[in-house]
C-alpha cells in the first residue's frame, strides 16, 4: 500500500490489537499522544504558543520486529526490537522455499481454533496460543533455522491445488517452533479457491524474527475456523509445486530507532467478566467456541453497559455450522432507560446460508420497538 502511494509517508507499526498503543496488550506499550502530535504538527503547523516540536526520527517508517517466543493467548510484552528504515526498503529480498508434494489431504472444520481472532481488540479476542495441535491437523513441512532469518511484509504461497470439497478454502500458517515442539504462529492468510487451479495466497504483513536453533513451519489445511467459515463438505485438498516465497529483511542494527515514550506499566486487560471457552462434545463430534464480555461505565450525564456474548459451532462430520450472538447496549439517564437487545443465528450447511435476527427496544421495562428479520442466501 505505501508503494503505491504518491505523497510523503510515516508509519509506526507496532505489536498492538486494536487498541491504543499506550495501554494495549501486547506490548511494548509507548505514549501515542506525542506521536499523534508530531503528525498534526508537520502537516497542519504548529499552533501559536506551543512547544517547540517533538524530536522526529530520521527514517519515516517506523516497525516493532518480534522476536522468537512462546505461544500466550494473554501475552502482555512480545519480545523484539524498533526498526526503522524508508519503505519498500533497499534491504528487502525475498526467499523461496519449496514445499514438497503431499498426498491427497483429508479436510478438516475444526482447524483455526488456536489462532484466534486477535485483532478485535480487548478479551476474549487475545493473542494466539500453541498451534501444535492445529499443526497436527494439517499438511506441514519443516524448515530448521542456522542463523536468524527476519521477515517483514507480505508472505506469499503458491501452488496448484485442487479441492474436491464444496465451498473450498485454503488456510495457510507460518510458525515458529521451539524445540520443545511448541508452535507460535507468525502469520496466515486465507483463500478461497475453486475446484483445480493455481492459486497464491498473501499471508497477513508482518515483521518478525527466527532465532537460531528454532524451526520454521508452514502448515496449510482446508479449514481455519472459526475465524471463517469452514467448507460446504468434507473432502480432499491436493498441493502440487508449492512454494512460500518470505520476505527477507537485513536489519541495520546502526540505523537510528524512534525512542519512544513509555505507555502505562501493565494493559488495560481484564479477565474477570469475559468468557472464552472451547468446548468439543467428544460422541457427537461437534466442538463449540465460546465468547462473552460485558462493561459498565459513565457516559455524559449517565451510564451505559455493554454486554456480548456468543458462540460457533461446526460438526467434524458434516461440516454443518452456526454460529449465535446475544447482545444488549443500554443507556441510563435519570429521566429515562433504553435498552437494545438483539439477537442473530446464523446457520450454514451445504450450499446456503440461513439468518435470523430479532431486535428488541425498550423504554424503561416497557417494549416500545420489535423486530425480526429472516433471509435464505446462497454461499459464494
Amino acid at each position: 500500500t505505501i508503494e503505491q502511494l504518491s505523497a510523503p509517508t510515516r508509519l509506526l507499526a507496532g505489536p498492538w490489537s486494536h487498541a491504543a498503543p499506550t495501554s494495549s496488550a501486547p506490548g511494548p506499550r509507548i505514549d501515542h499522544v506525542p506521536q499523534m502530535a508530531a503528525f498534526f504538527a508537520e502537516h497542519l503547523g504548529a499552533p501559536p504558543g506551543a512547544p517547540a516540536p517533538l524530536p522526529e526520527w530520521s527514517l519515516p517508517h517506523a516497525w516493532y520486529c518480534r522476536y522468537s517466543h512462546a505461544p500466550d493467548p494473554v501475552l502482555d510484552i512480545v519480545p523484539g526490537e524498533w526498526r526503522a528504515d524508508t519503505w519498500p526498503s533497499p534491504r528487502l529480498s525475498t526467499q523461496t522455499l519449496t514445499l514438497a508434494d503431499r498426498p491427497p489431504y483429508a479436510v478438516r472444520p475444526d482447524v483455526g481454533m488456536d489462532a484466534w481472532i486477535s485483532c478485535a481488540g480487548h478479551l476474549p479476542y487475545g493473542q494466539s496460543g500453541d498451534q501444535r495441535v492445529d499443526d497436527a491437523k494439517s499438511m506441514t513441512w519443516d524448515f530448521p533455522v542456522a542463523e536468524p532469518i527476519e521477515i517483514a511484509g507480505h508472505a506469499h504461497l503458491r501452488a496448484h491445488v485442487t479441492a474436491t470439497c464444496p465451498h473450498p478454502i485454503l488456510a495457510v500458517r507460518v510458525c515458529d517452533v521451539d524445540q520443545d515442539g511448541t508452535s507460535t504462529l507468525v502469520s496466515r492468510g486465507t483463500l478461497l479457491i475453486g475446484p483445480d487451479g493455481d492459486v497464491e495466497v498473501e499471508l497477513e504483513a508482518t515483521a518478525y524474527r527466527w532465532l537460531p536453533s528454532r524451526t520454521l513451519r508452514v502448515s496449510v489445511a482446508g479449514a481455519d475456523w472459526p475465524n471463517v467459515v469452514a467448507p460446504g463438505g468434507p473432502g480432499f485438498l491436493t498441493l502440487r509445486d508449492a512454494t512460500l516465497t518470505l520476505p527477507i529483511y537485513q536489519p541495520d542494527m546502526s540505523a537510528p530507532v524512534p525512542d519512544f515514550a513509555i505507555g502505562n506499566p501493565e494493559s488495560s486487560e481484564d479477565v474477570d467478566g469475559i468468557t472464552w471457552r472451547v468446548e468439543r462434545d467428544v460422541a457427537r463430534r461437534v466442538t463449540r467456541c465460546v465468547v462473552g464480555s460485558k462493561s459498565h461505565y459513565e457516559t455524559p450525564f449517565g451510564f451505559a453497559s455493554e454486554r456480548y456474548d456468543g458462540w460457533v459451532s461446526v460438526d467434524e462430520r458434516t461440516f454443518g455450522q452456526h454460529a449465535h450472538s446475544d447482545v444488549e447496549f443500554v443507556l441510563s439517564f435519570p429521566e429515562v432507560t433504553s435498552t437494545v437487545h438483539s439477537i442473530m443465528d446464523l446457520t450454514t450447511s451445504g450450499n446456503t446460508y440461513e439468518i435470523s435476527i430479532n431486535l428488541t427496544v425498550k423504554d424503561g421495562s416497557t417494549v416500545i420497538r420489535e423486530r425480526s428479520w429472516q433471509q435464505t442466501f446462497p454461499r459464494a
